[in-house]
This record gives structure tokens, C-alpha cells and sequence, in this order.
């Protein structure tokens, strides 16, 4: 399998993931820009993994090969992305993180709310977004969630802040799930995913609905 990785963009590797017939492409997509640069490579049968996923929710009906943020496993045959499948019923309770402006780079914790609610240009969900404004505002997500019932979550988690917080929340039940955005790239996100295999997922823009 050939890779290509690059920490600025995947927008910056299109040409040469063509010319060197690269399998996969390892990069950014914190800009529309990123993510149709994935989509031109995913139309050539090249996959794309975007650490970084502020924009992969713009993917989201398109059937391509990219995901966001996912976990990675090792197995006999190599590594293993993402494979963490979750179902969600429309009249479930779910509570969606998102976020101000109001502080340089809190921007990355609006993922979660910009991917539930491209789903729900076509699908009517039970959310309730909650909009933090500092970094310390995952607690804020937890409250919501145990006020409405909701066992699952979207969050982002990038602080040792942000770990604990939904450590807790998971640790309260087997069935409790969080829904990680632009978590991977970030020791604490790896650290979650790793220890809670059964109850993390990740941000697939390739979502199946059932009826």
C-alpha cells in the first residue's frame, strides 16, 4: 500500500498521490478546499483520512472514500481504520457539542454540530446542541446529556479536561456512546478511543439510513 501523510493539507498532496498511485492520502480537511481536493482523489479510488475534520461533514451523501478523525487498531493483517459502527433511532435523545467564536481556535469544537445537522437536512433527529464558549465547556455537554437522558454524545475530545469529562460519561453505563470530531490527531482523543473501543465512534461522512 502506498501513503501519502501531510500535516498542512490534502489539497497539497493531490498531484503528487496521482503521480506516485498512492492507495491512500493522510491529511487535513479544516477547509472546503481540503475536502473537495478529497473528493477529487476519492473519484480516482484513492481513500483519504483526515485527521483533521472540521469540513469532512460537506462529504456527507457522497459516497466517497474518506473518513474523519477515526481510531486505528492494529491487527495480523496491518492497521485497521475506523470499523466502529453506531445506529442511532431518530427519536433517541442525543446531545451535540458546539461552539462560539469568542476564543482563537475553539472553532474546531463546532465539528460535532456541522456534521449532525448536515444530517438533518435530510433526516429529522431528537438533537440538542449545546454551544460552549470556553475550553472548559465539555461539562456543559455532560449536564445535557444526563438532564435529557441522552446516551450518546458528539463531542471533541482534546484536553486532559476534556478526556475526564467523558470518561465519566461513559463510565456511567455500557450503553453510553460518544461520537468523537477532530479527536485523533490529539493524545487525549487517541487515549479515549483506544480505552473505550465499544462506546467511541468517529465522524464517517458515509452514513446509512434505515427505515
Amino acid at each position: 500500500v502506498a501513503v501519502l501523510p501531510d500535516t498542512h493539507g490534502v489539497n497539497m498532496l493531490v498531484e503528487q498521490a496521482i503521480r506516485d498511485h498512492a492507495d491512500v492520502v493522510v491529511g487535513c480537511c479544516d477547509h472546503p478546499g481540503k475536502v473537495q481536493a478529497a473528493a477529487y482523489l476519492g473519484e480516482r479510488n484513492i481513500s483519504v483520512i483526515c485527521l483533521t475534520d472540521l469540513y469532512v461533514p460537506d462529504a456527507i451523501g457522497h459516497n466517497l472514500p474518506l473518513v474523519g478523525s477515526p481510531p486505528f487498531a492494529r491487527t495480523p493483517e496491518g492497521i485497521e481504520v475506523g470499523d466502529r459502527p453506531l445506529s442511532i433511532a431518530v427519536y433517541e435523545p442525543l446531545v451535540v457539542m458546539n461552539a462560539s467564536d469568542e476564543q482563537y481556535a475553539l472553532w474546531y469544537y463546532k465539528t460535532p454540530a456541522r456534521y449532525f445537522r448536515s444530517i438533518e437536512q435530510f433526516v429529522d433527529l431528537n438533537a440538542t446542541y449545546v454551544t460552549i464558549h470556553t475550553f472548559a465547556g465539555m461539562d456543559e455537554v455532560v449536564a445535557m446529556a444526563d438532564a435529557t437522558g441522552a446516551q450518546v454524545i458528539a463531542v471533541r475530545v482534546f484536553s486532559s479536561n476534556d478526556y475526564e469529562q467523558v470518561k465519566a460519561f461513559l463510565d456511567e453505563s455500557p450503553s453510553h456512546q460518544a461520537v468523537l470530531f477532530h479527536s485523533a490527531s490529539y493524545p487525549f482523543g487517541q487515549k479515549i478511543f483506544r480505552e473505550y473501543p465499544g462506546q467511541t465512534t468517529f465522524d464517517d461522512p458515509n452514513i446509512l439510513v434505515v427505515s
